[in-house]
This record gives structure tokens, sequence and C-alpha cells, in this order.
């Protein structure tokens, strides 16, 4: 399967999951939350409770430092779900491989 975030719906984003030609696992996709960087934008595209339900099915997920802070959500709620917090730097090197991919369609703005 190969997992993309589609634009906010609602103010949620929403992951679409299809089926890879190479039929990767879950276990082998990462996905990277990053921190919101448009001004007085508050949401953020994953909360720590859908955070647990992908981590449960194998992804790893990637939170940038502070990306929950705005919703009220800590890092320490992103690390027990499962996720693994990292750095801005880190969220993007997620965006380069996922760019790499020969079938990948993406429906988000570059990173700043």
């Amino acid at each position: 399967m190969l997992a993309r975030l589609l634009p906010s719906r609602g103010g949620r984003a929403v992951l679409s999951l299809r089926r890879h030609a190479s039929g990767i696992a879950y276990s082998e996709l990462s996905i990277g939350v990053p921190k919101e960087t448009a001004a007085l934008e508050k949401r953020v595209a994953q909360t720590p409770e859908s955070v647990a339900k992908l981590t449960k099915e194998g992804f790893t997920v990637k939170v940038e430092s502070g990306a929950g802070l705005g919703s009220s959500f800590t890092d320490a709620a992103y690390t027990k779900a499962g996720a693994v917090i990292v750095s801005r730097d880190e969220v993007r090197l997620l965006r380069s491989h996922t760019d790499a991919l020969p079938s990948a369609e993406h429906h988000s703005r570059p990173l700043r």
C-alpha cells in the first residue's frame, strides 16, 4: 500500500491508502506530520488518537516537535500514541523520499 495525505477536509487531513505495484508493507512506510507554518493556523494533520490507529496498523509516524501545540496536543501525547518526535529536517526528508516513488501523487503544498 502507498499512503498519502489528501487535502484537509473539515479541518482534518485524510489519509488515503492505495495498493502500490510492489506491495509495500505498512511497516516499511513512514508518515510525517509537519508543524503548520501558516499564520494563525492551529490545526495539525494528525491527532494522537489517529497516530495510535496508524501505528497499530504498522505505520511509522514521525511528528515534528511542537506540531500539535496549537491544538493542545503535546509531544508526550504523540509519543504515548506511538509516534517518534523528529526535527523539521527529518519531516522534510520523508517528503523527499515520497517524491521519489514512481507513482506518487501529491496534493499538498511544499514545506517551507
